[in-house]
């Protein structure tokens, strides 16, 4: 086919064929003798030869004609009798063309049939649209299950607390649930006798969550008795009855029936530790210490922030501890949330293959497959590790981190240790750890079955004082505190 002439249509009438020029209609006919089985599909001028297709092999119909006239373009858009006729309008740079049975035969006999799409990618397909279709359903049925659970007739409302700029009258009331959650089976229950508290700790939780694992490391240090409840971090499901849309969250039942629900890790510590010092007090007005306030940012959206969340509700003569001790714990538990722990997750979720092995180490510590079906694991694993490679990126520039994310965490970790050395000891808080070594090692141990962890012991010192914390932790030291008093 010549540009700006056409072998393949023979309009009547030049008005005609204008038309067809002016409208880009693409077509192809039998340009051939009846012998050959090849035709080559053109653009129309003024598109340049590169806009050209491959040549297309297209079963003999039996058809002798060498050309096909139109005398109008709705005669071209009529016929589709012609099985090896394909036509199409567009603007664009391509040829749609309609699937025909291709076969192409060589001067040697030598025959190569494409009957249509292959087995394998039939196959392929199909895979592809059972495990959408798959997914789409169980995810149907599961919205379906929430919507029941949540429904007016079993009225599971979310009673989780406001902030202090709501109608809410104290900030007791910011943390003081009008009605008991609704009940989960638990992950795992852990039990220490030494702990006389009298009190029943639930924590809402991600297991490999670094805000979590900080919660979770003060309750094991210290000796008390908690439940866990794994959420899903699809569905969510394990928290809709809280307005609190985060984890950690943990919920505290009293003797007298009181549901309290302490929300943020940081403000979770505090309050804990203040109560644990002093528990005359009582863990309502300890929390209550700990104002949440509303405001708006620099883009108009709003944002939560809890008062005084690192500081201890206790006086200095109560526990023997000197300032400018208090002062640099104080100081390095703000470091950890705001500086160190947003070095994880670009480091976790560096390339694709660590991101995914990070997804199954998660799976398996967290042990999902007892509590998420098959298809939430697949969607949090595959799905939810591709998202968090492309999410790392935008993490790495929004703070600041190095080309090479892996420097980034090696020089704030010897940071951390550089501190430790400073004060002469084992810990930041000397011969045992402080608050600021908990929350280090919770970050971290976020990250103990990744490779990036594998990575900073490998080039760092702080295997050594992981290792100590992680004994300490274990074996519950801080729970002296109850003997204490």
């Amino acid at each position: 086919m010549n540009y700006g002439k056409s072998y393949a249509c023979h309009c009547l009438d030049t008005k005609v064929l204008r038309q067809c020029h002016s409208q880009s209609v693409m077509y192809q006919s039998i340009l051939k003798p009846f012998s050959t089985s090849s035709v080559h599909a053109y653009k129309r001028a003024p598109y340049p030869s590169w806009c050209k297709k491959s040549t297309i092999y297209v079963r003999k119909v039996g058809i002798r004609e060498t050309h096909k006239t139109f005398a109008s373009i709705s005669q071209i858009q009529a016929d589709k009798g012609i099985q090896s006729y394909i036509f199409s309008r567009a603007n664009t740079c391509s040829i749609l063309a309609r699937q025909t049975q291709q076969r192409w035969a060589s001067s040697s006999g030598n025959q190569r049939d494409k009957e249509g799409p292959s087995k394998l990618k039939l196959f392929g397909g199909a895979i592809v649209v059972g495990i959408t279709v798959g997914s789409v359903y169980a995810y149907w049925q599961e919205r379906r299950k929430q919507n029941y659970l949540f429904s007016d007739n079993l009225a599971l409302k979310q009673i989780g607390n406001t902030t202090i700029d709501s109608s809410v009258n104290t900030a007791k009331d910011q943390y003081l649930l009008k009605e008991r959650p609704p009940t989960f089976t638990p992950a795992r229950r852990i039990r220490n006798p030494a702990d006389t508290t009298g009190l029943k700790f639930t924590l809402f939780q991600y297991q490999t969550c670094p805000f979590c694992c900080k919660a979770r490391a003060f309750l094991d240090y210290f000796g008390l008795n908690y439940d866990v409840i794994e959420v899903n971090s699809v569905m969510r499901k394990q928290v809709k009855w809280s307005s609190y849309k985060k984890v950690p969250i943990l919920l505290v039942e009293t003797p007298e029936g009181e549901s309290i629900q302490l929300v943020d890790s940081t403000m979770i510590i505090s309050t804990l530790y203040s109560f644990l010092l002093d528990q005359s007090k009582g863990l309502l007005e300890t929390a209550s210490c700990y104002p949440r306030i509303s405001s708006l940012d620099m883009d108009g959206k709003e944002k939560e922030e809890i008062s005084n969340k690192y500081f201890l509700m206790f006086n200095e003569g109560d526990t023997g501890r000197k300032k400018e001790d208090i002062t640099q714990e104080r100081k390095w538990r703000r470091w950890v949330d705001e500086t160190f722990v947003h070095t994880l997750s670009p480091n976790v979720y560096r390339t694709p293959t660590e991101s995914l092995q990070a997804f199954r180490w998660f799976n398996e510590i967290g042990e999902w497959e007892k509590h998420f079906s098959a298809w939430e694991r697949f969607v949090v694993v595959y799905i939810g590790s591709a998202a968090m490679w492309i999410i790392s990126k935008r993490l790495k520039k929004r703070h600041g981190l190095k080309p090479d994310v892996r420097q980034s965490l090696y020089d704030e970790t010897n940071v951390w240790l550089k501190a430790i050395k400073a004060r002469d000891g084992i810990f930041l808080g000397g011969q045992k750890p402080n608050l600021a070594d908990l929350s280090v090692y919770g970050a971290l141990s976020a990250i103990e079955g990744c490779q990036a962890f594998l990575d900073l012991c490998a080039n760092t010192k702080v295997k050594s004082w992981y290792d100590a914390v992680q004994k300490a932790v274990k074996n519950s030291e801080g729970q002296v505190i109850f003997s204490e008093k």
